[in-house]
């Protein structure tokens, strides 16, 4: 999730929504693009969401904030950190490379995995700081365009518009002793509100129950197949 996917919308309860294209997805078995149409209408993105960078340089998991201690992350020395920004708090959570990328030549991500689920409507900052290193020893580099987002010199849209939230992004992460001169990558993302991210299945649950408050739906079992696939346990 990034900030960088969205776009403002002043009808939406958090000021923004969903702006995927169909270039982010990768295309089905018949080479058939994803319509992102229906995520677009989302004010933010999943609370339950994981958290993912890339860097070009293979990283050491054992630079990060491992599952058993999530408290790690919570320190102010944490190679990774994860604020809500709504309350200035740090969010506990464990970080990893992607154990399915082996070979050397393999994308390799950095997953970011918080331990309870996101509030919703919450605007979070993330923070990959200099404590992360590679496989050689040494911090990874930045991506490409990260320098000029921080010196103002981005040309893209999606980099322009990461720029300007970048002083609060870096205030948010000042207020839990991240300093900036350690940030190798900052981002945020906005969480969706609990009506955008389940108020269509809320509003399946009312009507169901509305529905049966008027009359009961009786049903007949007929016929039972115990054994009715191979497949079946």
């Amino acid at each position: 999730p990034s900030a960088v996917f969205t776009r403002d919308d002043a009808s939406s309860p958090t000021g923004l929504r969903l702006d995927l294209t169909s270039e982010l997805f990768p295309r089905n078995s018949l080479s058939v693009a994803f319509d992102p149409v229906r995520l677009n209408r989302l004010d933010g993105f999943s609370p339950a969401t994981q958290i993912i960078a890339f860097f070009p340089d293979r990283l050491d998991g054992a630079s990060l904030p491992p599952l058993t201690d999530p408290e790690a992350s919570l320190a102010k020395d944490s190679a990774t950190a994860l604020v809500d920004m709504d309350t200035g708090e740090r969010v506990a959570h464990f970080a990893e490379v992607d154990a399915q990328s082996t070979r050397e030549d393999d994308r390799q991500t950095l997953i970011l995995r918080p331990m309870k689920r996101l509030e919703n409507g919450h605007r979070y900052a993330v923070a990959i700081t200099s404590r992360v290193k590679t496989l050689a020893g040494n911090p990874p580099d930045p991506p490409a365009g990260w320098d000029a987002i921080l010196d103002g010199t981005a040309t893209t849209a999606r980099g322009k518009r990461q720029a300007a939230r970048m002083p609060a992004i870096f205030e948010a992460l000042a207020k839990v002793e991240v300093a900036r001169d350690d940030v190798v990558l900052a981002w945020d993302f906005v969480t969706a509100t609990e009506t955008s991210d389940i108020g269509a299945l809320l509003s399946m649950r009312t009507q169901t129950l509305e529905a049966l408050e008027k009359e009961t739906f009786a049903y007949t079992i007929d016929k039972v197949e115990d054994d009715f696939s191979e497949h079946a346990l």
